[in-house]
């Protein structure tokens, strides 16, 4: 089970529809905005300007609340 799961609201991925959009920042917002497009079947490409994506949840909560392992696997879940 994924733990961060960016595309809650999905329940059945629509095939693609061969629009693309692009959303400027990997954070929470940024993440649930692609689950939300993606599920649509939109092509997202995603911008940040940190190394990684999740944003505070990746640089500024503890890892113990939030582990980098959980984030990961909600992004690759977007993929």
């Amino acid at each position: 089970m994924i733990a961060l799961k960016f595309a809650f609201l999905c329940k059945e991925r629509k095939s693609s529809n061969g629009i693309r959009i692009a959303i400027v920042g990997a954070g929470a917002t940024g993440l649930s905005a692609t689950g939300y497009l993606v599920c649509r079947g939109y092509e997202v490409d995603v911008y940040d300007k940190l190394p990684l994506p999740g944003g505070l949840m990746t640089f500024a909560i503890p890892k113990h609340r939030i582990p980098l392992e959980e984030v990961m696997e909600g992004v690759e879940d977007l993929r």
